[in-house]
């Protein structure tokens, strides 16, 4: 027990509860048993060994595609946009894919998929711990880490030779040194431009880009300035170059090429109208332009609630929640989205999962468990988006319902919660202000810190304004000491 003129701790930092974990792998168990054990052990007399990624002729391919299309660019002036389905990005990937030329294919094959397993540990461990301000790896972000290093949206990536997770990885590090490194805000820029200029969608993550949400002429200000380099940035190979590269963007959103692994919305209306009309279903086609239109407001409204929520709590830092809504419409929106995009997603779902929220409010039970609702659904979704196609039922084989499902349930806990912003770190926690005890005016407070030292009154000692209950019976004794000191008047 504290004696009178000794320190009491200070309350330790709002934490997740630990028994969140519990409801975390029970939404993991729901896709873990219908979408693994199901197919595999339950669905015939043997066991069944799926063929989960759909291998091409010859590994790597999307990054074989990339190579040749910049050798004949580089030695013979070819241009590259003859095919959207064979090469569709920005011309300042031409450039940046140069090194690669240096090495034989195979070689420059180890070399992406190295990276991007770097980039993977980079975005899902190393950064996490470092924009979410701690210092230790909870069981919780161990956990998203390691399944999604073995699912299937990672072993497409590496499969394709794809370089999703490294234009994500240097998205993440511009936004790391925007927010703690100011003074660095323009090699941030960079990183961003050069993120956007690999796989256009990062683009979206500009929301990140902001520390004062009330000074929108900032916030403008940096929006178009980001926009128009991003812009000049496809010209960097000339203007003929860049007008053929939005050529083809047009003509891939007009036409994309629709698939079960493809999780886009507009792929995914197609696929269901295609579906229906095989089945002599014509006229569900011709609500597919609403369809879409709907999916899109949906995605719009999640993503806009959690932009109201994260202006009205004024956070610092990377909000979590904004981060994950970022991450889904960035995959849900663009007409071409594989799946091989998912493995990103481990990310936003690690970070948002590892923050602390609080209930409050009316009837707090009834709180809780609508939070704990949400939490089993969202994790549930998430994580049947770690499944191949091949696992699943028809009716979700494409993972774009999954996708809006969880933007939904993080829409409706960043309604209900009071708190879903960064975690403080020790040194923004204010000092509580001492509190005297009634009729004690001679009290001397207790510094804050760690070093103690005897006070020089007769009851030096200070009261926490809250303090747990671990501490009630050191509050009486500090009373009842007082109570006598007073009692016992002044002393000679």
């Amino acid at each position: 027990m504290n004696q009178i003129g000794t320190q009491l701790p200070p309350p330790p930092l709002p934490s997740r509860p630990a028994s969140l974990l519990r409801w975390v792998l029970l939404g993991f168990s729901i896709p873990f048993l219908l979408f693994y054990l199901q197919p595999i052990f339950f669905s015939a007399p043997v066991m069944q060994f799926p063929q989960t990624v759909p291998v091409l002729a010859a590994i790597g391919s999307d990054l074989r595609v990339d190579l040749h299309t910049t050798l004949g660019w580089f030695q013979n002036g070819q241009a590259p946009y003859f095919n959207s389905d064979e090469y569709s990005y920005p011309p300042l990937t031409l450039v940046l894919a140069l090194p690669l030329l240096l090495v034989a294919p195979p070689v420059a094959f180890v070399i992406v998929t190295l990276a991007s397993l770097g980039a993977y540990v980079l975005i899902v461990l190393w950064l996490p711990l470092r924009l979410g301000r701690t210092t230790s790896l909870s069981p919780l972000l161990m956990f998203i880490f390691i399944t999604g290093l073995f699912a299937y949206p990672l072993q497409f990536e590496l499969e394709r030779g794809q370089f999703n997770l490294l234009a994500i990885g240097l998205c993440l590090l511009a936004i790391w040194i925007f927010h703690t490194h100011p003074r660095f805000r323009y090699l941030a820029y960079l990183l961003f431009i050069v993120a956007v200029q690999l796989k256009v969608y990062p683009f979206i993550f500009v929301l990140l880009l902001v520390r004062d949400w009330r000074d929108w002429r900032a916030n403008l200000k940096r929006l178009g300035l980001l926009a128009g380099l991003n812009v000049a940035a496809l010209f960097v190979l000339g203007p003929q170059m860049a007008l053929t590269f939005i050529v083809m963007i047009s003509a891939q959103i007009n036409n994309p090429y629709v698939w079960l692994g493809n999780h886009s919305i507009r792929a995914f209306v197609t696929e269901v109208a295609g579906f229906a009309a095989d089945h002599g279903w014509t006229w569900v086609g011709q609500y597919s332009g609403w369809a879409q239109l709907t999916l899109l407001a949906v995605v719009a409204g999640g993503l806009g609630v959690i932009i109201f929520q994260t202006y009205r709590r004024r956070p610092t830092g990377l909000n979590p929640a904004l981060f994950l809504a970022c991450s889904l419409a960035a995959v849900l929106i663009p007409s071409v989205s594989h799946d091989y995009t998912l493995a990103f997603l481990a990310a936003p779902v690690a970070l948002f999962l590892d923050e602390p929220i609080a209930v409050a409010g009316p009837r707090p039970r009834l709180r809780r468990w609508v939070l704990l609702g949400l939490v089993v659904l969202f994790t549930a979704a998430y994580a049947s988006t770690l499944f191949s196609y091949t696992n699943k039922p028809l009716i979700i084989k494409n993972n774009c319902p999954a996708l809006i499902v969880m933007l939904l349930a993080a829409a409706a806990l960043a309604l209900i919660t009071p708190t879903l912003s960064p975690r403080p770190s020790q040194s923004e926690i204010p000092a509580p202000s001492p509190v005297r005890i009634k009729n004690q005016p001679s009290l001397i407070p207790t510094p804050w810190t760690s070093d103690l030292r005897p006070p020089t009154s007769p009851i030096g000692y200070i009261i926490p304004p809250a303090f747990p209950k671990q501490y009630a019976c050191a509050g009486y004794a500090c009373r009842l000491a007082a109570s006598l000191d007073a009692a016992l008047g002044p002393r000679g």
